[in-house]
This record gives C-alpha cells, structure tokens and sequence, in this order.
C-alpha cells in the first residue's frame, strides 16, 4: 500500500489541501489536481525540477544545477530562496555551495543564522556528514556513497515544465 491514503488524516482535523497534495505526491501517490502557480516562471520551474531529483542523503550544487541549465550559479539560488515547495516535492535543504561549504537558506546565509543551522541538521538527518573541522559536506556520506548528485535528467526540456506544472503547483 504505497502513497498517501486520506484515511490516515483524523476525522474532525482541519488540514491544508496544499500540504496533503505534497504528502501524496512525496510518498508516492498521484498529485491530482494541481495547477501550475503563476508566479513561478519557467527557469524557475526547471530549477525546482532539477532540485526535486537529488535523493535523500545526498546533494548538490548551485553550480551543477547551473550547469545543468546553461545558467549561473546565483541564478539558480535566486530562484531557489523562496521555495514555494519546500520541503517537498522540491527539497532545496539538499543544494550547497560549491565548495561544499552549507550555502544559503531561506533566503539566510549566515552559519549562525536558525536556519542555516535547520539545513544542516536536516541534512545530517538524511545521511549527509559533515567535516567538524570546516563545517563542509564531506564527500561520502553515512552509507559509504557518492555525497554530490550531479546525474539529472534533462534530456527532455519539455518533460522538466510537465512536471513542474503537474506537480508543483499548490
């Protein structure tokens, strides 16, 4: 019984239908009914499906996702700062600098900030380690594998808007 069944909501608890969609389409279950929101913007759209594809226990970087599109770095950072979907179907926790150095997040770049401190735990909950010494991403994570993800898919350029339209859309 995979995806997310209604019956698991209590009767009587008023819920979002915004985050019950993003429930059903993160564990698996069809996101019907969601239309594409209009301010986000088609480089948008193929930034936040670029980000969507980056497993758990892994990152990447705004340079790859840029890489990616044939865009810059801050670019992909400006589209990310205000994820309407986070933090699924598009985890932007899961997305760094470079130099595997935190990055930003939530439109904060100061390590002491709250929520730099949020991402980092989240990504060490997901199986991301961290260099203690440089507060780096380390290159292999909790299980013995690769850290960065680099391997999107982007051979279909209209496939990345269908499912941002399909699926990101509250």
């Amino acid at each position: 019984m995979g995806g997310f069944q209604d019956e698991w909501i209590e009767p009587g608890v008023a819920v979002d239908a915004r985050k019950v969609k993003m429930m059903r389409l993160a564990l698996g279950g069809p996101a019907e009914g969601w239309n594409p929101r209009p301010d986000v913007t088609p480089f948008r759209s193929k930034v936040l499906a670029l980000c969507a594809q980056v497993p758990p226990g892994q990152v990447t970087t705004y340079k790859a996702i840029a890489t990616a599109l044939g865009s810059a770095p801050r670019a992909v950072g400006g589209a990310l700062k205000r994820n309407p979907y986070a933090p699924l179907p598009v985890p932007c926790h899961r997305v760094v600098a470079a130099s595997l150095g935190i990055g930003g997040f939530a439109g904060s770049d100061s390590a002491s900030d709250v929520r730099i401190l949020l991402k980092r735990a989240i990504l060490r909950a997901e199986g991301v380690v961290f260099d203690e010494a440089t507060g780096k991403v380390k290159p292999t994570n909790a299980v013995g594998s690769a850290t960065v993800f680099t391997d999107f898919d982007t051979s279909d350029e209209t496939a990345l808007l269908r499912f941002a339209a399909s699926s990101l859309a509250p």
